[in-house]
């Protein structure tokens, strides 16, 4: 089950253990605990600190036996492609190395649903930055072994991804699967 860190965390490890015990569920994943603009705005000083309580939350996850967190990756970035893409590559590798020391995997989910590429009207200008699986599993690549891509079928399908883009990611950047299961609807008034 996906769960949250926040009410785990004040509830304590072995209550929180006893829980998924007596519920018979297994804690598969959890959010990466950075409030906003973090983990990819914000002042290098305030990211630097918010890694000191990630180790905590980190140590606590391993703790009730979940090994995996997850993060959404905007498909737009404040700055061009490259310059965007060396920042958030340069903060995830950090954030890589204090998830390593417990053993966590971080999941990053893309998002391929065309309205999440374009700005707001009046809002400031965007730039591109990524969207694909394949896109994503290369920037986890990029930022550390402990790192892969959430496959979510909504946005893989969304994004235009084919079945050989899953066929040819290797399995162990599969960090974790949401599959949706959506009516089907008629665009365009058809």
């Amino acid at each position: 089950v996906d769960w949250s860190l926040g009410p785990a965390k004040t509830a304590g490890m072995d209550a929180t253990r006893a829980l998924f015990a007596e519920l018979k569920i297994k804690p598969t994943i959890t959010n990466l605990p950075m409030a906003r603009p973090l983990p990819f705005g914000g002042e290098q000083t305030a990211f630097q600190e918010a890694l000191k309580p990630l180790a905590d939350d980190a140590a606590f996850a391993a703790g009730i036996g979940c090994s995996k967190m997850m993060l959404v990756l905007g498909a737009t970035g404040p700055v061009p492609k490259e310059e965007h893409r060396k920042s958030v590559r340069d903060r995830l590798a950090a954030i890589s190395e204090v998830l390593q020391k417990a053993n966590i995997r971080l999941g990053l989910e893309f998002l391929g649903v065309p309205q999440f590429r374009q700005g707001r009207a009046g809002g400031p200008p965007v730039h591109p930055f990524i969207w694909t699986l394949p896109e994503t599993v290369q920037l986890a690549k990029d930022c550390g072994p402990n790192i892969g891509a959430v496959l979510d079928v909504w946005h893989w399908h969304h994004s235009g991804g084919t079945i050989d883009d899953i066929l040819k990611t290797d399995k162990s950047r599969i960090v974790h699967v949401h599959v949706s299961d959506a009516k089907q609807i008629q665009l365009g008034g058809k």
